[in-house]
């Protein structure tokens, strides 16, 4: 039986010049995992331990959504970090 816990704290700059910087973000996330014989193992993922609500990774360009001016608008963009979620995994092995 093996369990890994992976925690992430991540402040990342956006541009080069470093004027523009992520928000720190900090997730928790589990794996174990149980060889239940030689060819076959069990694994169990939980990702977002604590349900934090951040942006999984951060982006800064020029967008221009309806009302705003039509030269655009220089702002962060994200991708949210998913919600609590677990992952079973099985994983048989054929050969040797």
């Amino acid at each position: 039986m093996a369990v890994c816990a992976c925690a992430t704290s991540v402040r990342e700059r956006l541009i080069e010049d470093d004027s523009v910087r992520s928000k720190p973000t900090t997730l928790l996330n589990l794996q174990g995992g149980y060889e239940i014989a030689k060819n076959v193992k069990l694994s169990v993922d939980l990702f977002n331990v604590l349900n934090a609500e951040v942006s999984d990774i951060d982006y800064y360009f020029e967008s221009r959504l309806p009302g705003e001016p039509l030269e655009g608008v220089n702002d962060i963009h994200f991708h949210p970090a998913v919600p609590r979620t677990a992952r079973v995994g099985l994983v048989i092995g054929f050969g040797k």
